[in-house]
């Protein structure tokens, strides 16, 4: 049976996975599921090591052993932060990890302090350890929003560090410096001058939660080992001071939009998502993003002083991690069939797998659930030309182009038709509440939808004019 493709044992609802749940027992259980699955890899990891002689002066021992020590709720934040998910992901990957040499073994397991110290310092709980600073001179407490800058000029260098029950103690060749613990458990946007040349430093917040990033270096890992996302197209944007301000109080606005319109679907992304990472886009009024399926918790996104169009955006992301969640349950698609074959996509120029189609009719479904809800709250002055009216109905036929697709020519587990069957009647929900009263709109939106298609798609079938077609017996 197909339905024995699921990973783990857990029922599941399609109506929790397409939109927002009102209940979150499914979510609990999936973030219990990761938990464990991060607290195995780590063991497991920590009983692998062997070090050579000339780190153990280092302590990572005693830093690996203390993680795993830790039973306390600052020990779930830490564990499923992306910054940790990172540090599993990329530590040993020949192509794009710092290898096994042992340069490669000090780069690695150097972060193993900075989520020992975020503990230590959530819990109270004494550790002492020695560290290297990274390469700005910084040595980040991973999983908070909280940073210590000892200056470019210090890059490299080690220091001694202590926490204790009441304070953070720090010697090296600077001196000594300290700060009191509590200190590192607020949110502040000012830095606090510790020393001479030394600085704690906060990470921007959005909202309770959530946190702009751009300089932890296992945060900026996976953008700089992309492919398209990656260094040269869309590298990470190093904002500061009102171009910094101006990105926060936007994504601000976005996430308040959201909360109003759809309360359900905020309250799932507050709680889910943990870092924002500001992007580079490669075109002015360009819209870059990203998501990565091993890196739950981040979003990457570009800056954009549109607030409804930064609330899609995370929204689209969002449903992202939300259906890489899901498919850690069950796959969705049948794996056995060739994920060679590629079809038309509504949204793009080349040819995707039936995986990246499902991905972009889930997400463009909710962001199409979402501007309906906008277009019925906002008056006629708010969009004069009716843009938001366009884009809505555009997103509608794109999402039918899609789900027909998959229909067509997907191999669905026993859940995942269940789940594709409810997309379509949720589209088939926001197309009654779309507001159709001006044909106009309607068949500018569908024009252009059938312009794309026309000049990609071969006619009345899901594939691409340049893909090679899958063998018939493959959709059979």
């Amino acid at each position: 049976m197909m339905g024995a493709q699921r990973k783990f044992s857990m029922r599941l609802h399609e109506d929790a996975w397409i939109y927002a749940a009102s209940d979150h027992r499914e979510w609990h259980r999936a973030g219990y599921r990761t938990l464990n699955r991060h607290s195995t890899s780590f063991r497991q990891l920590a009983q692998e090591i062997h070090l050579p002689a000339r780190l153990r002066e280092f302590n990572f021992a005693g830093s690996l052993a203390f993680i795993a020590s830790q039973k306390n709720l600052g020990s779930g934040k830490i564990l499923t932060h992306p910054t940790f998910t990172s540090w599993l992901h990329y530590g040993f990957e020949r192509e794009h990890g710092w290898g096994t040499s042992s340069l490669g073994w000090l780069k690695h397991l150097n972060f193993v302090h900075g989520f020992a110290a975020a503990l230590a310092v959530l819990s109270g709980t004494p550790h002492k350890f020695r560290v290297f600073l990274d390469e700005a001179g910084h040595f980040h407490f991973h999983g908070m929003t909280v940073y210590l800058d000892f200056g470019e000029n210090n890059a490299g260098n080690t220091i001694v560090v202590h926490v204790s029950k009441t304070q953070v103690e720090l010697k090296g060749e600077f001196g000594y410096a300290s700060v009191k613990r509590e200190r590192l458990l607020t949110r502040n946007l000012s830095p606090l001058e510790i020393g001479k040349g030394i600085h704690v430093r906060w990470l921007c917040p959005i909202g309770e939660l959530m946190e702009v990033n751009d300089c932890d270096l296992l945060i900026r890992k996976p953008f700089d080992n992309a492919g398209k996302h990656g260094s040269k197209d869309w590298p990470i944007a190093r904002l500061e001071g009102e171009e910094s301000a101006l990105f926060v109080s936007v994504i601000d606005k976005a996430a308040r939009l959201i909360r109003e319109l759809c309360p359900e679907i905020y309250e799932e992304l507050a709680a889910n998502i943990r870092v924002i990472v500001p992007l580079h886009a490669p075109e002015r009024n360009f819209s870059a993003s990203s998501t990565y399926s091993h890196l739950p918790g981040l979003i990457g996104l570009s800056p954009n002083e549109d607030p409804l169009l930064q609330a899609e955006v995370l929204i689209h992301e969002f449903c992202h991690n939300k259906l890489y969640l899901l498919m850690e349950f069950d796959s969705l698609l049948d794996p056995d069939v060739s994920r060679e074959a590629l079809y038309f996509s509504p949204w793009r120029k080349d040819p995707r797998h039936l995986r990246g189609i499902l991905l972009g009719a889930h997400a463009f479904l909710n962001v199409a659930r979402f501007l309906s809800l906008a277009v019925a709250k906002f008056k006629k002055s708010d969009d004069p030309e009716g843009k938001i009216r366009v884009k809505l109905f555009k997103l509608l036929f794109q999402v039918d182009s899609a789900l027909r697709t998959l229909m067509g020519y997907s191999k669905f587990t026993d859940f995942g038709r269940q789940f594709a069957v409810a997309m379509q009647h949720e589209l088939m929900r926001i197309y009654e509440r779309a507001p159709a009263e001006v044909p106009t709109l309607v068949s500018e939106a569908k024009g252009m939808v059938q312009k794309h298609e026309e000049e990609y798609a071969i006619p009345f079938t899901g594939y691409h004019r340049q893909a090679r077609r899958p063998l018939a017996s493959s959709i059979d």
